[in-house]
């Protein structure tokens, strides 16, 4: 995700600025400035990958899931032999959670999403100097 969301990134530049533009969906990019609330827009839960198979997948492409509760959290579960056995529960089910449920989640602020201006003007100065070297190379040729 955040990859797709950095090649959407453009730029443009002339004599007396340049400027960088977030494209695609910038919102990501909002967590630089601090912690970002994220909560489910059409359905009730957001679903948080808890076992290696839910990465990458949404839960309804996972058969057989059913929610149950597991102390104060809500999970996406699948009964399995191989799973653990639910705590406090007398009927022998073992259980893989596949997904937590949560009404919201707390993404924490992340300075690293974007470059420093450090970093900007290190890559300004690489491209001012590759610039100049492409109009001596023309001058000379």
């Amino acid at each position: 995700y955040l990859t797709r969301r950095g090649n959407a990134i453009e730029s443009a530049s002339n004599a007396e600025g340049a400027t960088v533009t977030l494209g695609g969906a910038p919102e990501i990019f909002a967590r630089v400035e601090g912690p970002v609330t994220i909560k489910p827009v059409n359905s009730q839960y957001l679903t948080i990958p808890a076992s290696a198979q839910a990465y990458g997948r949404r839960a309804r492409e996972m058969q057989g899931l059913k929610p149950i509760r597991l102390g104060r959290h809500l999970a996406l579960v699948e009964e399995s032999d191989s799973g653990r056995p639910i705590k406090g529960d007398k009927s022998g089910r073992k259980i893989v959670v596949h997904y937590w449920l949560k009404e919201s989640v707390t993404l924490p602020q992340d300075r690293g999403l974007l470059p420093s201006e450090e970093q900007y003007t290190v890559a300004a100065e690489g491209a001012a100097a590759d610039m100049l070297r492409e109009d001596l190379a023309q001058l000379q040729s």
